[in-house]
């Protein structure tokens, strides 16, 4: 499995009907005696609360811009500018944050 978070495997897996085949399994390799050992999910756990050093909020706010725009006009243009932004940034950084901006601002609207 190497650095692949779990969402990446898991979203890697998902079929053209949006679902898991029955037999999905996430891939665990045992670790040596020598390894320091994880359970499955802790790395992206780790890598998302203490190594992230990016800020998420300036990554929502563009992914909000470029939703809105798509909402706006009726098509989804800026999946590909979305796509980079979490790239770039983590889904699990800024998901909170996006849809925090959805929430507050379809109060105001």
């Amino acid at each position: 499995m190497g650095l692949e978070s779990i969402y990446d495997v898991i979203s890697r897996s998902i079929n053209s009907e949006g679902k898991l085949d029955l037999n999905f399994m996430l891939p665990f390799k045992k670790p040596s005696p020598t390894e320091m050992r994880f359970i499955p999910g802790a790395k992206d756990g780790i890598g998302l609360y203490h190594f992230n050093l990016r800020t998420p909020k300036s990554a929502a706010n563009k992914i909000f811009k470029l939703l809105k725009s798509d909402w706006k006009k009726g098509d989804s243009d800026s999946q590909e500018k979305v796509a980079e932004i979490l790239n770039r940034y983590g889904s699990w950084t800024v998901i909170d944050y996006v849809l925090h901006l959805i929430r507050d601002k379809q109060k105001r609207d």
